[in-house]
């Protein structure tokens, strides 16, 4: 029988060593729009960077509607599939980072014989930790606020000041933006 402790640890290393939710998905296309080339790459990139500027309530009702015809709704898919693919800014921040690494680590490697996978694995992926580290959002458990404007503060006198309406200006908690404002000179 095996110890449920052992299970434990063993089930949270898988955990973490699948890629981060949000920017694990965004490596695969932004190695394709730095690196693979096509015709209609610049195109894609293009409609990529204007999904950006759609906002996110615009889309609820039309995602509700597609996930109702697909029966999906009441299940845990369309909590991960709209950003599968990874998000659009996640996209392009890695992009811009892929292209800074020199064009001749991946063809040293095409010359050994590696394929577009084992380049990405092997140089992009390591080189491009900081790049991840910085699109993988660490989750903010003080005062932050998910899309539908929800507070995600645990404790509950906590939750009442951050997400009171204020900012948190009232509990003294700066945030960006916000917080208290310094004072102004007197008019002359």
């Amino acid at each position: 029988m095996v110890d449920p402790l052992i299970e434990q640890g063993e089930a949270h290393e898988r955990r973490r060593s699948l890629p981060p939710r949000e920017g694990g998905g965004s490596i695969l296309p932004a190695y394709a729009f730095a690196r693979l080339r096509s015709r209609m790459r610049g195109v894609a990139f293009a409609l990529m960077l204007g999904t950006m500027m759609i906002p996110a309530q615009v889309v609820i009702v039309p995602r509700f509607l597609l996930f109702s015809q697909l029966d999906l709704v009441d299940t845990f898919w369309p909590l991960f599939l709209p950003n599968f693919f990874g998000t659009a800014l996640y996209i392009f921040l890695l992009r811009q980072f892929f292209t800074t690494i020199p064009q001749e680590l991946v063809e040293a490697a095409r010359i050994d014989g590696a394929g577009e996978l084992r380049i990405l694995w092997r140089i992009m992926i390591p080189l491009s930790k900081p790049a991840i580290a910085t699109v993988t959002p660490v989750r903010r458990r003080l005062c932050a606020t998910n899309a539908d404007g929800g507070c995600d503060v645990e404790d509950r006198e906590l939750r009442m000041r951050c997400c009171a309406g204020d900012g948190g200006r009232s509990s003294g908690i700066a945030h960006a933006g916000g917080g208290p404002k310094p004072p102004r000179a007197a008019a002359a």
